[in-house]
């Protein structure tokens, strides 16, 4: 019975590990969409995307939210954050 309980534990383990890799992916492939919409200077911010990960995702909203036109506008937004 033990064996069997260890293996049971490790398929659930497993299958969390999973679970959390599946959510990293979706999360950078939303952040890479935001990229591509944004201009080449975001790429300097995807590299800190991974120290500041709730950052771009509130650029995010802002970008989606707002045109392009409106760049002006998140720009100012920056200096004041």
């Amino acid at each position: 019975k033990r064996e069997f309980i260890t293996d049971d534990d490790s398929s659930d383990v497993t299958g969390a590990h999973v679970s959390k890799i599946e959510s990293t992916i979706m999360v950078k492939t939303e952040a890479s969409s935001v990229v591509l919409t944004q201009q080449q200077t975001s790429h300097l911010n995807h590299s800190q995307q991974s120290i500041t990960t709730q950052q771009q995702q509130q650029q995010n909203v802002h970008i989606k939210q707002q045109p392009q036109q409106h760049n002006n506008i998140v720009q100012q937004a920056h200096p004041q954050q």
